[in-house]
């Protein structure tokens, strides 16, 4: 009869068993090193059955090399905008084979190539200068092993944080240096500038 095949991973001497193949009949499997837990004590487990019968074999005892975190950017996304003076979120972790998910201030830190360090811990909420920033995460694992990722965003001028970048306040012939300007209702119709732009109108 067909025989359904599963290979499973163990970091800890057996003691239990991740999945990490399974298949019909017999052939091979090549798993990536870096998608195993660093272990002295590593085994491999392949179970085989045909349905009413089963059976395992387990290999002996090997050595896997630690492997680095795998980390990930949440928010914000790659190419994003925003305005100089509000809040950036940034959200994000690592997975890491050996401690599993890394959300801690120990593991995780965010950098601006323009600002410098910008916090520890996977959820931060920071104000940037204006300009473009490549924001990267760094994960450290409890081995010392770290790994980064990077995303770039765009933080537009906004001088008098009246919420118009300033590069359209001039083409609009407003001061990007006066607040007030923006709450003007210079075409008269009962609608401020922002309001006229918040509409799409203007």
């Amino acid at each position: 009869d067909p025989l359904q095949v599963s290979i499973e991973f163990s970091k800890d001497n057996g003691a239990s068993w991740s999945p990490s193949g399974s298949a019909q009949g017999s052939g091979s499997l090549n798993i990536p090193i870096e998608q195993l837990a660093g272990s002295n004590n590593a085994r491999i487990r392949v179970w085989a059955s045909d349905g009413f019968l089963s059976g395992t074999v387990t290999s002996n005892a090997f050595s896997v090399a630690v492997q680095k975190p795998s980390p990930f950017i949440i928010t914000p996304l790659n190419g994003a905008r925003y305005l100089e003076g509000a809040a950036v979120p940034l959200l994000g972790r690592a997975f890491d084979q050996q401690d599993d998910v890394l959300t801690d201030m120990q593991s995780i830190a965010w950098f601006s190539n323009r600002d410098g360090a910008l916090g520890s811990g996977e959820a931060q909420s920071v104000m940037l200068s204006a300009g473009v920033h490549t924001i990267t995460l760094q994960a450290t694992n409890s081995a010392g092993l770290t790994a980064t990722t990077q995303i770039t965003i765009d933080v537009k001028p906004d001088y008098d944080a009246d919420g118009i970048p300033d590069d359209q306040e001039v083409s609009l012939g407003l001061n990007p240096l006066v607040q007030t300007d923006a709450y003007s209702d210079s075409d008269g119709d009962g609608l401020t500038f922002i309001a006229e732009l918040n509409r799409g109108t203007n």
